[in-house]
């Protein structure tokens, strides 16, 4: 005779809805990334992250709040740093004032979409920070043409065996990130410099 137990079905348990975003990948140490992995963070960080159809159509305040959200800056850090890894690899002859940062800080980075696609929410306007917004949002805009250029490139090659570090996009990004995260930090300089005046 079957135990009680095995007659009955196994209740129901009613929990939390499952987290309908991303699941962060399980991925190499950016160094030793496959392509496959590179192609496949690409794609998911275009689909669930930050891009410019999301800039588009999401309400600022929504994007405020997924720009903080930890699997979004865990997803857009690591793509990050990986087509940063790609994009210094085996570049010697950089002039000396175009030296790329060492660390790219994600929400820095990530804040160039506010700046890029919101500034009206972003900046102030005061006659002394102007021209240092202007040189900001222009750093933003060619860093993220960059950006999201070697993204799709990444997404549209799934298929191929390598990473393709030769395009012009990739061989870009370190200078054009460079010199938005120079802007960004002069504008912050200016910007807390006025508000203490």
């Amino acid at each position: 005779m079957l135990s009680e137990s095995l007659r009955k079905p196994p209740a129901v348990v009613v929990g939390p809805e499952p987290p309908t975003g991303p699941e962060p990948p399980t991925l190499n140490p950016i160094s030793n990334m496959t392509a496959y992995d590179t192609r496949r963070l690409a794609e998911i960080t275009m689909k669930y992250c930050v891009n410019e159809m999301t800039m588009v159509m999401t309400p600022f305040e929504e994007l405020t709040t997924s720009l903080i959200d930890d699997v979004v800056i865990e997803l857009m850090t690591t793509f990050i740093k990986r087509v940063y890894f790609l994009s210094t690899t085996g570049l010697a002859d950089i002039p000396e004032d175009e030296t790329p940062v060492a660390i790219i800080q994600p929400r820095t980075f990530m804040a160039a979409y506010l700046i890029n696609y919101h500034s009206d929410m972003v900046f102030e306007y005061h006659p002394d920070t102007e021209s240092v917004q202007q040189d900001l949002q222009d750093a933003a805009s060619n860093m993220l043409v960059v950006f999201e250029g070697i993204r799709y490139e990444l997404v549209r090659s799934i298929g191929a065996k390598n990473d393709d570090v030769a395009s012009v996009n990739m061989r870009a990004f370190p200078l054009v990130a460079t010199r938005y995260m120079k802007a960004f930090d002069a504008w912050k300089v200016r910007d807390i410099t006025r508000v203490i005046q």
